[in-house]
């Protein structure tokens, strides 16, 4: 059994990753919180590296349009569905230039974009 150096909780052993360097060959903190951490810096990581490309092109780096982050899910950015009003996270909505969109992404989830163009195939068959 260990106490986890991040969210203080006792724990299997089997609940850490392995750690050559240290004294009991494990981790300090947890498979979970280290997962936690891992997708927060990588979400970072992928933001830094964006804005580097944008910059590097000249053009402007924001966060788009209508977006938040959420700091109860790592900091991960959200866009709000125009259709339904739900914020939900970028990956829903379809990619597209930014010639076509100003936040480069569709206004509407991939499920009502969808939902939308099951009723439209529907009302062309009648």
């Amino acid at each position: 059994m260990k106490v986890c150096s991040k969210c203080k909780i006792e724990k299997e052993d089997s609940e850490f990753r392995k750690n050559k360097y240290t004294k009991s060959k494990l981790q300090s903190y947890c498979k979970e919180c280290d997962n936690r951490q891992r997708r927060i810096n990588r979400s970072e990581q992928t933001y830094r590296r964006k804005k580097a490309l944008l910059d590097a092109r000249g053009v402007t780096f924001s966060d788009p349009l209508g977006s938040r982050r959420n700091p109860d899910k790592g900091n991960q950015l959200e866009l709000q569905c125009s259709t339904c009003k739900r914020w939900l996270e970028v990956s829903t909505f379809v990619r597209r230039d930014l010639s076509y969109s100003s936040r480069g992404h569709d206004y509407t989830c991939a499920r009502c974009k969808t939902e939308k163009l099951n009723k439209l195939k529907e009302s062309q068959r009648i």
